[in-house]
C-alpha cells in the first residue's frame, strides 16, 4: 500500500516571503501584484534553487537584494493603525451623542 501523494510544499524561504507579502497586502492590496513583490518572490526562488553554477557570493548578493526589496515593500505600505485610548474615548463619546 502506497502513501497518498502530497503536493510538494514551497521551500521555507519562499513560503516566508509569500506570507510577508500577504501581510503587507492586507494594508495595501495593490502591493501584492507590484514589481517589488514579484522581484522578492523571484529572488527567494533563486536563492533556494540548487544549481551547480551558482556561487556563494551570488546567493549572498541575492539575499541582500531580497532584504532591501522587502524593506521597500514594508515602507510602501501604510502603517497599521493601532487604536489608542483617545480613539476609544472619542468612539464612546460619539456613541453617547448618537443615543442622546
Amino acid at each position: 500500500m502506497t502513501a497518498p501523494r502530497r503536493k510538494p510544499s514551497s521551500p521555507p524561504l519562499v513560503a516566508s516571503v509569500t506570507r510577508a507579502i500577504a501581510e503587507i497586502a492586507k494594508r495595501e492590496p495593490a502591493l501584492k501584484k507590484s514589481w517589488q513583490a514579484e522581484l522578492a518572490l523571484t529572488l527567494a526562488r533563486e536563492i533556494v534553487a540548487n544549481r551547480d553554477d551558482d556561487s556563494l557570493s551570488a546567493r549572498v548578493s541575492a539575499s541582500k537584494e531580497l532584504r532591501e526589496v522587502m524593506a521597500s515593500l514594508r515602507a510602501a505600505a501604510p502603517a497599521a493603525k493601532q487604536p489608542d485610548r483617545l480613539d476609544e474615548l472619542t468612539a464612546a463619546r460619539e456613541k453617547r451623542k448618537a443615543s442622546a
